[in-house]
């Protein structure tokens, strides 16, 4: 089937749930991607970042607030994730706008700030 014969699907429940957990880093990138697997085809690399989803977007969506980032960044400097895990973290957040939309106060900072921190590495290497 192609990705077009499954954009009316829903998700189901633990899918949102799974997709919750990723937002708070309760699960890795790779959990997500294995829980997933059937609704999504990821391509996040160095060189290349997309997400096909095969469902139709959440409404409504999980929210992004100035919280998650927060997070994130305390996550990484306690050292609970890397780097690289924060980046693709804020790169899968930013390319999932079928399931997560952020908070409407902070739209353009929470956006600003994901696609900063999804290209930290990139910006290492340089």
């Amino acid at each position: 089937m192609s990705a077009e014969s499954f954009k009316d699907f829903d998700l189901l429940p633990e899918v949102r749930k799974a997709l919750e957990k990723f937002l708070r880093l309760e699960i890795t990138s790779d959990e997500l991607k294995k829980r997933l697997a059937r609704v999504a085809r990821f391509t996040v690399t160095e060189a290349e970042r997309k997400i096909e989803p095969f469902f139709r977007p959440l409404q409504p969506g999980i929210l992004v607030s100035k919280w998650h980032i927060e997070n994130a960044l305390n996550t990484k400097r306690v050292g609970q994730i890397t780097e690289s895990e924060l980046a693709e973290w804020a790169a899968i957040v930013l390319l999932l706008s079928d399931a997560y939309e952020f908070e409407s106060v902070h739209e353009d900072e929470v956006a600003d700030w994901l696609n900063d921190l999804s290209w930290l590495p990139a910006q290492e290497q340089d």
